[in-house]
C-alpha cells in the first residue's frame, strides 16, 4: 500500500522511480511536463509571456490550437477539441 491511497491525485518526482506505484481507478498522476494550449499570435513572445518556454524553470509543452479565438475558447466551442 503506498502513501497516495488517501488522495485523489498522486505526484511522481525524479527520485520516485525505484518503488512500485499503484493508483486507484480514476486517480490522476502528476509530476510530468506542464501543457499549455495557446492561440496563434503575431507579437514578440518575450520571456514572461505564457507562450515563451523560457518563462518557466520546468519543462513545458506547448500546443497551438489552430483557428482558435478567445471567444471560441471561452465559449467552450466543441469543434476545438481533438
Amino acid at each position: 500500500m503506498n502513501h497516495f491511497n488517501h488522495k485523489d491525485y498522486g505526484y511522481i518526482s525524479k527520485g520516485d522511480d525505484d518503488w512500485p506505484f499503484y493508483i486507484r481507478k480514476g486517480q490522476f498522476i502528476s509530476g510530468y511536463t506542464v501543457g499549455i494550449l495557446h492561440l496563434e499570435v503575431w507579437y514578440p513572445l518575450l520571456p514572461g509571456n505564457v507562450v515563451n518556454a523560457d518563462t518557466y524553470d520546468f519543462p513545458v509543452r506547448h500546443k497551438l490550437i489552430p483557428n482558435a479565438t478567445q471567444s471560441r475558447v471561452h465559449g467552450g466551442d466543441p469543434t476545438l477539441l481533438d
